[in-house]
């Protein structure tokens, strides 16, 4: 079965399912039986990704309505994903992707990838240690932006900045001074 397909032109449409099971099916493709002998390449952490999609538009010629993920979904995808990469090319590109994303997300949009982070968090210890491990790989001011986003959208929650992976300021230390 091949789960990737690409045109003469070089355009690539590769087809994936979320893997909700054992590891044992990485790497295996997924029949498809609807799709005529189609399979799709099992992804771990999909269905987040995908949940709750936006409409955007694709830029060439009038330009072409598409359906993607929202960016602060991609965002934290990334983030998680960049922890389980054996590839550290990969894993560094999946956070500089993320760390473009938050920038630009966080000025006008820290509500909506605080919910995010909110919902991720929320899937238990595993998915915490991959935010955590993720964001403490990030450039400091992308963390500092995450933990300023949380900060200042956790009551929205109902929750605490420390009960979403945000430590307390040490009061002793000297940056805290400064400021």
């Amino acid at each position: 079965f091949s789960t990737t397909f690409m045109n003469a032109k070089g355009f690539k449409v590769e087809f994936l399912v979320p893997n909700r099971g054992s590891e044992d099916h990485m790497g295996k493709p997924t029949p498809m039986p609807t799709l005529g002998g189609v399979a799709a390449q099992p992804l771990r952490f999909l269905d987040f990704l995908i949940k709750n999609p936006v409409r955007s538009v694709l830029l060439h010629g009038g330009g072409v309505a598409v359906t993607v993920a929202a960016p602060e979904r991609y965002a934290l995808h990334k983030m998680i994903v960049s922890t389980r990469r054996r590839d550290e090319a990969k894993a560094t590109k999946d956070l500089g992707q993320a760390a473009f994303l938050i920038e630009a997300m966080t000025p006008l949009h820290a509500a909506e990838l605080v919910d995010v982070w909110v919902e991720a968090w929320d899937r238990g210890a595993k998915w915490r240690t991959c935010l955590l491990r993720a964001k403490s790989r990030l450039p400091v001011e992308i963390r500092q932006r995450i933990d300023s986003a949380i900060v200042s959208c956790c009551a929205d929650f109902d929750r605490t900045p420390t009960s979403l992976g945000v430590a307390p300021l040490d009061p002793a230390s000297p940056a805290d001074l400064a400021s």
